[in-house]
């Protein structure tokens, strides 16, 4: 019994620091833009980085509420998952 209380909140503790880690990576990324050329329209810069860490961190919230331990967790990552897909929307828009 000890040992599947240990392994269990071994499991959600992993969810919960990947959670934390994923929404510290994103203190210091920045979006910026700049005019292009002179037709009054503008375009991202730098986008690639924050991309990619996009398609990564959505897989990984994915895959986490999948999980069986995830109960503790549900809400956080559901939220988690409504604001990667917002960025993304805004992103491809």
């Amino acid at each position: 019994a000890i040992t599947k209380i240990c392994e269990t909140a071994g499991k959600e503790y992993t969810i919960e620091s990947t959670l934390d880690k994923m929404e510290k990576d994103w203190t210091d990324k920045f979006l910026t833009t700049a005019a292009y050329r002179e037709t009054g329209t503008f375009i991202l810069k730098g986008s690639n980085e924050v991309s990619q860490m996009l398609d990564d961190q959505l897989m990984t919230t994915q895959s986490m509420s999948f999980s069986i331990y995830k109960k503790a967790f549900e809400a956080r990552i559901q939220k988690w998952e409504q604001t990667l897909r917002l960025v993304s929307d805004t992103l491809d828009e």
